[in-house]
Parts: structure tokens; sequence; C-alpha cells
């Protein structure tokens, strides 16, 4: 489950298959398995796309477990790929497809990394990195094909482990003191060879800290000063450029209350180069409250899941029960553009994961109030296509056993 959700569900108690929306001129303009593969636009279409792509889930339920599935020609298939993994918690995907990580275990347990080679749809178990106890990963990332990184947290310290190609096979490797203690996320930084880590203490009202880490010979470090997202973030996405860090918030001007349910929210906006740390940039107004922020891999475009609130007939205060696609239009530089609402409710307690696949198909893992559905459809994954800017198809819906976490092979 990704902690984004639970920020969701938090702030609500702290507040005591077509998406219609407007289309643009290329509206149901088809869209050809050759123009889905090479990643050039944002449109997608339900049985269109490439050849298989492998989607990599951390399954959390009464039994823990590595799942990949296969996406091809805009289908998901379940071939039966599974590995096991005490309590996956963070998936990434190498740039190039061919390899995956999954960091696992933690409270208490021990904790690691899974390492998965990939060829399409295929993957092997290529090894396991034992990373010890008293820690707990809270985000895995590529700076690079061959350095990694895990971000951990504990009772005292946080750290971010190195995760290093040595001789062909990926070990551990030197170990980063995180400022402070609770890392959030952490995204890899485009091509750079460098990530951005996001922390936070989400028991304080203290704004989310965000770093530009760089990787030289003695392993990783922070270079500049942090910058601040207020009010705090638990949700970062950088776009493939770089030079943006993508952030959704809640507007403090316009907080959720019983009087106010169509409260509006912010993605801020970092701006980060090759000199010192990351500094504000200029932010965009969003409907709603939004999470599980994630960017194609074109960079066209991003997708966030917006709460729809209503006031619970018990309580009388507002609750979350369905969300909302939220897409957003990014420029060359990874700046958002706009944010077009989507108009199907998704009914869901608390989203998962999310990622985009480079044929513009959108994977999104939500988990379902319990007894609303039968207890083997609480946990759906399902598969969205966006026929025109903005409009999302629902295309597939799978049945999981537990909360997934989700990545798409990118190439």
């Amino acid at each position: 489950m990704r902690v984004a959700a639970l920020l969701v569900a938090c702030l609500v108690c702290g507040c005591g298959d077509n998406q219609s929306g407007a289309a643009g001129p290329d509206a149901g303009a088809p869209v050809d398995a050759a123009a889905a593969d090479a990643g050039a636009g944002e449109l997608s279409a339900c049985g269109v796309g490439p050849g298989p792509r492998a989607v990599v889930l951390g399954e959390n339920g009464d039994s823990d477990f590595i799942r990949v599935l296969r996406l091809e020609a805009g289908e998901l298939h379940d071939d039966g790929v599974e590995f096991p993994a005490d309590n996956p918690r963070r998936v990434a995907v190498r740039a190039d497809g061919r390899e995956a990580l999954v960091a696992w275990g933690g409270f208490g347990d021990a904790y690691g990394v899974t390492v998965l080679s990939l060829d399409g749809a295929s993957a092997e178990l290529a090894g396991t990195i034992d990373l010890g106890t008293g820690q707990t990963p809270f985000g895995v990332a590529y700076g690079s094909d061959d350095h990694a990184v895990v971000v951990t947290a504990g009772p005292t310290r946080g750290t971010l482990i190195a995760i290093d190609r040595v001789d062909g096979a990926l070990e551990k490797g030197p170990v980063m003191r995180i400022p402070r203690n609770w890392p959030i996320d952490v995204a890899t930084r485009g091509d750079t060879g460098e990530i951005i880590l996001a922390r936070v203490d989400l028991l304080t009202d203290e704004p989310t800290e965000v770093f530009r880490v760089v990787h030289g010979a003695e392993g990783w470090a922070i270079a500049g000063e942090p910058a601040e997202i207020d009010p705090a973030s638990i949700d970062i996405a950088v776009p493939p450029g770089g030079t943006r860090v993508l952030s959704p918030t809640a507007d403090p001007d316009d907080p959720v209350g019983t009087g106010n349910l169509e409260a509006g929210g912010l993605l801020q906006v970092l701006e980060v180069d090759d000199q010192g740390g990351p500094v504000a940039g200029e932010s965009l107004a969003v409907p709603g409250l939004s999470g599980s922020l994630v960017v194609a891999p074109s960079g066209a475009f991003a997708v966030m899941l917006q709460a729809v609130y209503t006031i619970d007939d018990q309580t009388g205060t507002p609750i979350v029960r369905t969300y909302k696609l939220v897409t957003v239009p990014l420029g060359e530089d990874g700046a958002p553009i706009e944010a077009m609402e989507g108009d199907e409710e998704i009914p869901a307690l608390l989203f998962d994961g999310s990622d985009i696949a480079r044929s513009g198909h959108l994977v999104l893992a939500v988990q379902r109030y319990q007894g609303e559905v039968p207890e083997d459809e609480e946990h759906p994954l399902t598969l969205w296509a966006q026929p025109s800017p903005g409009v999302w198809e629902r295309c597939q819906t799978l049945f999981m056993q537990g909360a997934e976490e989700v990545a798409v092979a990118p190439n």
C-alpha cells in the first residue's frame, strides 16, 4: 500500500468505464501499435499496443510474493510468473526494461532487495541482496543502469543504501545517513545518473524536504540545500528530462471541510539543474486533493488520483469512497500545463500503486472497502487507455490477492 493512500485517509480523519471529459481536436483519432511503441504521444487504445512488456507487482495479501504480468497488444496477461518475497514494498524497473528491483521486508524483520532479470515479459530471479534488520524500505530507484538506491527508515535514523553493480552482479554498497530520518519517496532524475529524495515526518507540521543526490567515487551524497514543499507531501515524480520535480499537495487556502467538499489542490513544482539543490518553481492549481502521481515515459503527461469527498452518514465528517483520474499535460521542460479532471468515480478505500506504459496505458491498483464487494474482488488491478486527451477508458480488470506496488517496464 502506498503511503500516499494513508495520507489521504489521515487528511479525511483530520477534517472531522469511460471518462467523459473535454476532448481535444484529435479526439477519437486512431492509435496504432507502432505509434504506441514509439511513445510519440499520449493517446492509447484498448486492445492496441506493442509487443510484450513486463508489469512487476509487489503483492501483499494472505501470502506475499512478486508477480510479473505481461502487457501485450493493449491487454494484461497473467502467465503465472511469481517469486517469493516477504512484504514486497516498492518496485523499480531499469530504463532499458531489462531488470527490476523489489525492496521487501522491514517493520522489525529482515529487509532486502530482490533482483529480477527481464526479457520482454519473461522474468528470472537474478539474485537477492540481504540488507539486514532494524530498518524498513520506503523507496527504491535506479540512478543509472549500474547504480541504484534503497531508502529506509528506522526508529533512530534513515538511510540511503547504494546498490552497485560489481563484476556484473548487483550488491550492497556504501550507506548514506538521511538528514532527520523518514525518507518517503525516491525517484530517478532522468539520464543524469542522479536521484531525487524526499523526506518528511508526518507526525509534525514541517514541510517535506526534497534533495538532489549525486553519485561519486565514495558513493551517494547530497548536493546543495534541500527545497521545501509546504503543505507536506509524500509523493514525488520526475519527468524524464530531469529538470522538474512534481508533487501534489493540499491547497492551504482551500481546506477540505464539511462545508467545502470540493476543495482544490496544488501540483507543486521544483526546478532542478546540475548546480546545487532544487528550488521552488510555479505551482499549478488542480481539482481536489490528489496523490499517486505518475509520469508517462514519453514525458508528455502525468496522471494522479483525486479524492472525492462526501459526508459520512455515521460521523457527519468528510470521507473518501471514490477517486477520479486527473490528467496533466506536461511541457517539454516537464512543467505542468493544465489539469483535466475525469468524470468516472473509481470506488476505493485506498490506492496502492500505478504506472504508465510507454504505449500510454495506465496500470492502476486500488483497495476496495471491505464488505462492499466479494473478498476475492477487494484488490482490483485495472488497465486504462486514453483515446483522447484527458479521457480515460477502462480496458480490463484483474483481481489480485492483496495490495500491489506497480512498475511497468518502459522498453
